[in-house]
């Protein structure tokens, strides 16, 4: 309401002088045509097409990224749990008694390095 106001009033005012092509004559124009609802409405369908171009880059990278990571875990699972495996066998109070007894602990230490 209150920039319909000012624009009449500037308008009304232009028309008593008799100028037509003052300089506020064109920034009336201006910001009346930026408070319209069609332009407020377009000037947001822009901002979220900007927006998903934007996150476009940083999903596709994402995604690349986080293949590569689950190719190498996927790769690595064999070994991580032959590895997971000793380490239980030589740090578990559990199998204490029979590592000492069998005499494993020097073939433990073999098999992890």
């Amino acid at each position: 309401m209150y920039f319909k106001y000012t624009y009449n009033a500037l308008r009304l005012k232009i028309s008593e002088s008799g100028a037509t092509h003052l300089p506020i004559n064109n920034l009336c124009t201006l910001s009346v045509a930026f408070n319209q609802p069609n332009q407020k409405k377009i000037m947001a369908v822009w901002l979220i097409l900007l927006l998903l171009v934007a996150v476009i880059p940083s999903f596709l990278g994402e995604l690349h990224f986080n293949a590569k990571s689950y190719s190498l875990q996927f790769g690595w699972t064999p070994q991580r749990r032959e590895l997971d495996y000793y380490r239980f066998i030589g740090a578990s109070d559990d199998t204490a008694k029979e590592v000492k007894l069998f005499g494993l602990s020097d073939f433990l230490i073999e098999r992890f390095k």
